[in-house]
């Protein structure tokens, strides 16, 4: 007899003998999963009692483990879209130099620097310093309005408005820095 044949005829000497062991057994086991499948069916039904809001707010803490279902106070908000907006303007008041007109000025528009960009437009050439000023003021206002909004809706919108913010102020900032310089 070849190895592989031994083998085989004592595996299958082995099923036999551990199916024979078993045999006094099977009815235990089957009433066992009878009982376990019913177990399973209460549950199923007993879970489908349930509201389907306990289940959401369980999924939001999941989502959102750090904030706990909750967003970002509104204090700190306002002040880390406050700091990320005006920031870039410090050059003005760190750059060395003299303390100029040009410099006083940019001084004096801090509150509506961060809406610098308005200063670029073609249609406002020509027209009185106030309407410049004031468009760069709503326009500033506007976006402080919609990023405070973005920063409480969650932590993710939280970081996402700080990085627009920070693209827009850097930009604006660069904007008034090339101003200032030509």
């Amino acid at each position: 007899m070849c190895l592989n044949q031994l083998s085989e005829k004592r595996l299958k000497t082995f099923a036999s003998g551990f199916e024979s062991c078993l045999s006094p057994f099977h009815p235990f086991f089957k009433a066992e999963v009878g009982e376990l499948a019913k177990k399973t069916d209460d549950k199923f039904h007993q879970t489908e009692a349930f509201s389907h809001t306990d289940m959401s707010k369980r999924s939001q803490l999941f989502l959102l483990p750090l904030s706990e279902g909750q967003p970002p106070r509104g204090a700190f908000v306002f002040g880390l879209i406050l700091f990320t907006l005006y920031s870039p303007f410090s050059w003005i008041l760190l750059r060395e130099g003299p303390w100029d007109e040009r410099r006083l000025l940019l001084l004096k528009s801090w509150p509506t620097l961060p809406g610098f960009l308005v200063r670029s437009l073609v249609f406002l050439e020509g027209q009185p310093e106030w309407l410049s000023y004031s468009i760069m003021g709503l326009v500033t206002l506007l976006a402080f309005i919609v990023l405070w909004h973005l920063g409480r809706s969650s932590y993710f919108g939280l970081l996402l408005a700080f990085f627009v913010a920070a693209l827009f102020s850097s930009w604006n900032s660069w904007m008034a820095f090339q101003a200032y310089l030509g």
